[in-house]
């Protein structure tokens, strides 16, 4: 569908208007409709796809206008009446299954899910060239269309009778077809209108022409594709980078003996800041490198070891000596000191013994069990006692602090002195090894490490000072040896400090001939690419200047792309905002005649006088009242949901009747129209003048539906309806079509009565007289301004038929009941009442409808009587057609 809509897009473009860039982009997207429709908006989806076809080669595509009607050969002949179908493989449809549609008007109806959309959907097909159903849920036509059980499918065929008196093959044509499916769905949509928003709304009127899918289809475009084209700038930056650079060449070629000229300089006045007179050859072979000249000296008389320092001094050992021995003497005086309290120690235990036992048994002497209290109390308590003696042990425990003490100082002391002379062992030269009093020095560390507040330093050194022992001879000798060597390495390393200082020297100023050594060669670079830039400017100019002209020629496209696609872009959202006005257009007057129609039995002062369909954006449906033709109301809410629905419905039969198109197709309405307008819709289709000239296919799944229109239109029309069947399967999934009898009573009696099936005659003749009485009493009469019936009741509710057709033959040959069709009326009726009322005819309707045994055969004279009767009362109930005002026939084609 949207492809058709597309096209009448197209087709209502102004030629003159348009570019050929615009065409371009209109066969693209003609090319590319199936591709197209599935992208939108996000990501640019559709955007990227236009542009992926139309770039680089846009001038490939074509710029003629296309063809936006299909060709048909016999444009001159139109159709005059659908004959045939058969469908099948296709949707529900297993199998091939033949329609005979040759009738003014094909009845079809069944149970939900028995094969009627099918059935439509392919009449859709073979009218429009496509299924509104398949684009709109997103499914591939081949897919859509097969069945199934089958998965195959076949193109449906249908067959028309043409003005000309031939049968033919329907041609496909999406223009005149469009508007003759009235589709139950779209009437749906239409009655919810008032809850949405204006903009919904003109969503919801397109909706109801069957153009939402082409809505949202427009809908899915960017306003513009510019974000989304690459606009190439490299190639113009690549040359105006080349034009700078071969000017900067220049420059340096025409400059280069003054820069090397500068160099030159510059390394003159570095080499004679190092020695007048020098040149910078001789300054650089003078400095040298890491591998010659004066760095590489210097670098290796520095690499040299010279020898490490031992570090020992003889006034520190003497130190440590000094004290390692007063921290001896002072320990020894205190262990003397509690040497001479030994007793008190005795003491000590015993009373901390003592005080132990008071726990046990703090009442008794510990020693001899004697009680501590009373008559045979001892003389002295023994805790007490303990107490009183441990008080005064406190010099005692004073004297064992400071041993403690003591020991702890000579362990801190003793251990310094066994560092330093560890240190001193370990540097002992091959002579000093050689000496008895290593050993001793040896054994003494080994002492130490075992016990270092023992005495065993005193072998070696001595306890006191004088006479010094042998060994301290011999340490004193080894330390000034050793302050000897750390003197001559000191005076060493004084020396090697100033080639220190000249090698720094030297290595800064190598870094100054690296950097002019860098800068030369630096120059000498720029200056050999400058000069052969220069040779092969002219092709590199060239080449550069060729890419730039490729690239603005591709820029130049992508500009017409992206202004082509914005003025199309422009149009199309013009031609969709505009299309539900355009439709709506010369449509009003005949929205109110159907309209009014539909809605007949209202009272005259609330049928509508006229209304205003939106034309524009943002537009209201507005309408005004035959009572008040002054005062406009908003339709939409004023309006009852089933009126809004008839509102609908008006709106695409005018349409319909807009287009003369020879055809009136119905997808199952009966759901879309409430109980109180069904009949003023039916007596609008089917009696009014207005659609008597149309084929008429209706599909609902309501029996009394198509009963009640098989009635209404009357028996002679009735004999040109065609009525079919949908049955649930027999479990094989295959649609079941059967063709039906008349639902038309009066047809159905004189049916039965030519096979003399007389009891069926009479059954249906009663459902006609039913039919009749009902019709004369709320059609006739009121039309004829009888407004009541007095009807005798023989008991509360509805009145019996006889008593019923009696009152209407009383009314009827009243004066006051004038109609031109009165004389046949009565006389119909009273012929069914039998003469005087006494006659059989009357026994027969009675007993034609009741089940009765051993009763004797009907007289089949009688039968006739009664049906002939009923055909007269027919005739001229449905000979008057209701005189309506006709639509102007300028509205009808415009």
């Amino acid at each position: 569908m949207v492809r058709a809509d597309f096209l009448r897009f197209v087709g209502s473009l102004d030629r003159a208007e348009m570019s050929g860039d615009e065409w371009r982009l209109v066969n693209l997207i003609n090319d590319h409709l199936e591709e197209i429709v599935p992208l939108g908006t996000a990501a640019g989806k559709r955007s990227k796809f236009i542009l992926g076809v139309a770039h680089p080669d846009f001038d490939s595509l074509s710029a003629q206008i296309p063809q936006t009607t299909q060709e048909v050969s016999r444009a001159d002949r139109k159709v005059r009446r659908l004959s045939s179908l058969t469908v099948g493989p296709f949707r529900g449809f297993r199998r091939a299954q033949d329609f005979d549609l040759s009738n003014q008007v094909v009845l079809l109806y069944g149970p939900n899910g028995t094969g009627k959309s099918s059935f439509c959907e392919a009449l859709e097909f073979s009218l429009l060239g496509a299924v509104n159903e398949s684009s709109a849920k997103r499914f591939q036509p081949g897919d859509y269309f097969k069945n199934a059980r089958t998965g195959t499918f076949e193109i449906p065929k249908l067959t028309a009778l043409y003005d000309d008196g031939e049968l033919e093959d329907v041609i496909a044509d999406n223009d005149f077809y469009r508007f003759c499916f009235v589709e139950k769905n779209r009437i749906d949509d239409f009655s919810r209108i008032a809850s949405f928003t204006p903009n919904q709304q003109e969503r919801l009127i397109s909706s109801l022409f069957g153009i939402e899918e082409f809505n949202s289809f427009v809908g899915n475009f960017n306003e513009s594709i510019e974000s989304y084209v690459p606009i190439g700038s490299s190639a113009a930056v690549e040359l105006q980078d080349l034009e700078r650079s071969l000017a900067s060449d220049r420059q340096i070629v025409n400059t280069k003996a003054e820069a090397l000229k500068a160099l030159a300089d510059a390394e003159e006045i570095l080499a004679r800041s190092f020695q007048d007179g020098m040149t910078y050859s001789a300054f650089v072979q003078t400095v040298g490198t890491a591998e010659s000249g004066s760095i590489k000296h210097l670098t290796d008389q520095l690499s040299r070891p010279i020898g490490t320092k031992v570090g020992a001094f003889k006034s520190g050992l003497i130190d440590a000596v000094d004290s390692v021995r007063a921290s001896w003497k002072a320990r020894s005086v205190l262990q003397e000191a509690r040497l001479a309290k030994a007793s008190d120690l005795s003491y000590r235990d015993l009373y901390r013994s003592i005080l132990a036992l008071e726990s046990g048994d703090p009442q008794t002497c510990p020693a001899c069990d004697t009680p501590l209290s009373g008559d045979r109390s001892v003389v002295v308590n023994p805790f007490v006692k303990a107490r009183t003696g441990l008080e005064g042990l406190t010099e005692l425990a004073e004297l064992e602090s400071q041993i403690e003490k003591s020991t702890r100082q000579l362990e801190i002391r003793a251990s310094g002195l066994l560092s330093q002379l560890a240190h001193l062992e370990a540097h002992l030269n091959q002579s000093e090894l050689q000496d008895p009093q290593a050993v001793t020095l040896h054994d003494a560390l080994v002492a130490g490490r075992a016990e270092i507040t023992g005495a065993w330093w005193q072998d070696l050194i001595g306890l006191n000072d004088e006479p010094p022992t042998l060994g301290s001879g011999f340490l004193l000798a080894c330390l000034e040896r050793v302050e000897d060597h750390d003197a001559r390495l000191a005076q060493q390393e004084g020396s090697r400090q100033g080639a220190r200082s000249e090698l720094g020297r030297l290595t800064a100023l190598r870094e100054k001939i690296v950097e002019h050594a860098t800068q030369r060669a630096e120059i000498e670079r720029k200056i050999r690419e400058a000069e052969n830039s220069l040779q092969n400017a002219e092709a590199s100019i060239s080449a550069a200047q060729d890419k730039a002209r490729i690239e603005a020629c591709a820029n130049g496209v992508r500009f017409r792309i992206t202004s082509a696609y914005s003025s199309l872009m422009s149009r199309l959202q013009n031609y969709r905002d505009n299309l539900p006005a355009s439709l709506l257009t010369n449509l009003s007057q005949s929205v109110v005649a159907l309209y009014n129609a539909f809605n007949r039995r209202d009272p005259e002062g609330d049928r509508m006088s006229e209304i205003r369909l939106p034309l524009r954006s943002g537009d209201r449906i507005v309408f005004s009242c035959v009572s008040a033709p002054q005062e406009y109301f908003d339709a939409l809410h004023v309006l009852s949901e089933g009126h809004i629905r008839c509102l609908g419905l008006a709106i695409l039969l005018a349409k319909n009747l807009q287009t003369d198109c020879p055809l009136l197709i119905f997808d199952d309405p009966v759901n879309a129209i409430d109980d109180d307008h069904r009949e003023g819709i039916r007596l609008t289709l089917f009696k009014d003048p207005y659609f008597a000239s149309k084929q008429i296919i209706l599909t609902c799944h309501g029996e009394e539906f198509t009963k009640d229109i098989q009635n209404l239109i009357g028996v002679a029309d009735a004999r040109k309806c065609k009525g079919y069947t949908f049955l649930p399967h027999s479990g094989d999934n295959q649609i079941r079509v059967e063709v039906i009898s008349t639902k038309n009573h009066i047809l159905s009696a004189r049916n039965k009565l030519e096979t003399n099936e007389l009891r069926g005659s009479l059954t249906d003749a009663r459902r006609g007289l039913e039919w009749v009485a009902n019709t004369i009493w709320t059609k006739v009469l009121p039309d004829s301004g009888v407004r009541g019936l007095s009807v005798l009741l023989a008991r509360p509710g509805r009145p019996e038929l006889f008593n019923l057709v009696q009152s209407l033959v009383k009314e009827m040959n009243k004066d006051s009941f004038t109609n031109p069709q009165k004389g046949k009326l009565v006389a119909g009726l009273n012929s069914i009442l039998g003469l005087n009322q006494s006659g059989r005819e009357w026994e027969y309707l009675n007993k034609g409808t009741h089940e009765e045994e051993d009763r004797t055969e009907f007289d089949r004279g009688i039968v006739a009587t009664v049906v002939q009767a009923l055909e007269g009362l027919d005739a001229a109930i449905t000979a008057p057609r209701r005189q309506l005002v006709l639509l102007p026939r300028t509205e009808l084609t415009a």
